[in-house]
């Protein structure tokens, strides 16, 4: 009986899986990482599927790039962009500085109540 040839074991070796760190790093697809392989894309999602250390090294990449992206934000609000500045408050501290908060008071059934206000012009209560 011949032996199965299990393709992505040749990428688990040490510098093939700094290669794939790397595209993942560099924000690449799927797909694109699947083509550098020379494999389609089904197959790069079954080899992920088969091997924790290629999905493992993928998922790095992949936070490598959310690193390099959240400082980059951090730095641009910090030098005075204004969009980064909201996102960056936005996502950070949203109870803080969402646009609209939504309230809502239910009584017996018979009245329901609710609203929406600016989370900047309510006073918050420092009880």
């Amino acid at each position: 009986m011949a032996a199965k040839y299990n393709g992505f074991v040749d990428w688990e070796k040490p510098d093939k899986l700094n290669q794939l760190r790397k595209w993942a790093g560099e924000g690449l697809t799927k797909a694109e990482i699947a083509h550098n392989m020379g494999i389609s894309r089904d197959t790069f999602v079954e080899w992920r599927k088969k091997s924790a250390v290629i999905s493992d090294v993928i998922k790095k990449g992949e936070e490598d790039s959310i690193d390099l992206v959240e400082n980059a934000l951090f730095k641009a609000a910090c030098s005075g962009n204004i969009t980064a500045q909201i996102f960056f408050l936005k996502n950070r501290r949203p109870n803080d500085w969402k646009d609209k908060r939504e309230n809502e008071i239910s009584g017996n059934g018979e009245m329901r109540l609710s609203w929406r206000s600016s989370a900047k012009n309510e006073e918050k209560d420092d009880a």
